[in-house]
């Protein structure tokens, strides 16, 4: 999987990035938030958002962030799908 790619396809479908809005919406990086997101994605049945998160729980709080930069210039650029 090619993160910024799904990414940025998820920001596009969700634009306030669904199930994922308190990690990658408000900045809250931490591991909790994103277990409370993994949490709500399974919860609304969004399996994109699921899976996503379960990625970012891997990753450390920086690489969420860098992350986030990318995929948005990436939907900005229209590198998204």
């Amino acid at each position: 999987m090619q993160l910024v790619p799904a990414f940025s396809a998820y920001l596009r479908m969700n634009s306030v990035w669904g199930s994922l809005h308190i990690v990658m919406g408000d900045l809250n990086f931490d591991e909790s938030c994103v277990r409370y997101c993994i949490t709500v994605a399974a919860e609304s049945k969004d399996i994109p958002g699921l899976l996503l998160g379960n990625v970012l729980l891997l990753m450390t709080q920086r690489q969420r962030e860098m992350l986030l930069d990318a995929s948005e210039e990436a939907l900005m650029a229209g590198g998204a799908g």
